[in-house]
């Protein structure tokens, strides 16, 4: 089949169905209806992107005129993981596609099974999870430049990833495939890279304001971007500096005083990053296990 022109259904118009819906019409595909629970949601991006706005739960209900979706080449799955095999049960249910109609969800932590039900009516389906964060309240074209060029996790039969990887590298993204044994861990490794790093930029926040400079994250801005980027092309043991580095068990010392005076809710948390840093230091043979052993001790109460 053809990528150039797609008819596509997405189904869930929050930040993932806005974004991913706005990809896919940037690059040529006709979004032939907008589904969510919330009609005002759905009707909301279908302004932005076209579409057949639909509620699915009066869809669902079997309304007097169901939407023609007899063309449709792909629906898109972007709701909750709560409610997704509620909806998968839904569509089974009320056959609103044909056969020939594809099916993929977004989600980063179930895998294609949950679609299973679909399969079983002779559906093709797969997983296919955009490697980004979608924060809400951003305008559709910052969105938009987010998803340029990302990486989306694919799951599913080799047949189906091989046709989402197509598709997906039309969109001018990367795809590569997630074992689907292993997908709860890629999950894990997404949210230490998107939620749990903004948490530690959180924590940055929260010092800084006890210092009562007025200048917020700014000041700490080119350090975070230089440390993130140097991680990134070189690696993050090659990227380690720092007292743990330096192996200046005095400062942190200090550092863990002015956290047990200061932040006593973050003690646990500043005990295991530098019992972390240090354990990367082993391995990345920047410092000694001896080293690593008084770092670790400095700061234990």
């Amino acid at each position: 089949m053809s990528f150039e022109r797609l008819s596509i259904v997405v189904i869930g118009a929050g930040p993932v169905g806005t974004g991913l819906a706005l990809l896919f019409r940037k690059h040529g595909h006709h979004i032939a209806a907008v589904g969510s629970r919330s009609v005002v949601s759905a009707r909301k991006l279908s302004r932005l992107v076209g579409g057949k706005p639909f509620g699915t739960e009066r869809v669902f209900g079997r309304p007097p005129r169901p939407l023609d979706l007899s063309k449709v080449d792909l629906v898109v799955l972007t709701v909750p993981d709560g409610r997704l095999s509620s909806l998968v049960k839904n569509l089974t249910a009320v056959r609103l596609f044909p056969v020939s109609t594809r099916f993929v969800h977004t989600s980063g932590s179930l895998t294609s099974e949950v679609l299973l039900p679909l399969a079983q009516l002779g559906h093709k389906v797969c997983s296919m999870h955009p490697v980004q964060s979608f924060p809400p309240d951003v305008s559709p074209r910052d969105r938009l430049a987010t998803l340029s060029g990302i990486w989306f996790g694919l799951e599913g039969s080799r047949a189906e990833e091989r046709w989402v990887s197509r598709f997906v590298t039309s969109l001018g993204c990367h795809p590569f495939r997630v074992p689907k044994e292993a997908k709860i861990l890629y999950h894990l490794a997404c949210t230490f890279a998107s939620n749990y790093s903004v948490a530690l930029v959180g924590v940055v926040e929260e010092i800084a304001r006890s210092l009562r400079i007025g200048q917020g994250l700014r000041p700490f801005k080119p350090l975070v971007n230089a440390s993130l980027r140097n991680a990134l092309v070189k690696g993050p043991r090659a990227s380690l500096t720092g007292p743990v580095m330096r192996g200046g068990v005095e400062v942190l010392r200090r550092h863990a005083r002015a956290i047990r005076r200061h932040a006593p809710h973050l003690e646990n948390l500043f005990e295991a990053l530098v019992s972390e840093t240090a354990r990367q230091g082993v391995q990345g043979k920047r410092i000694t296990a001896k080293t690593a052993r008084a770092v670790k001790a400095a700061v234990k109460r």
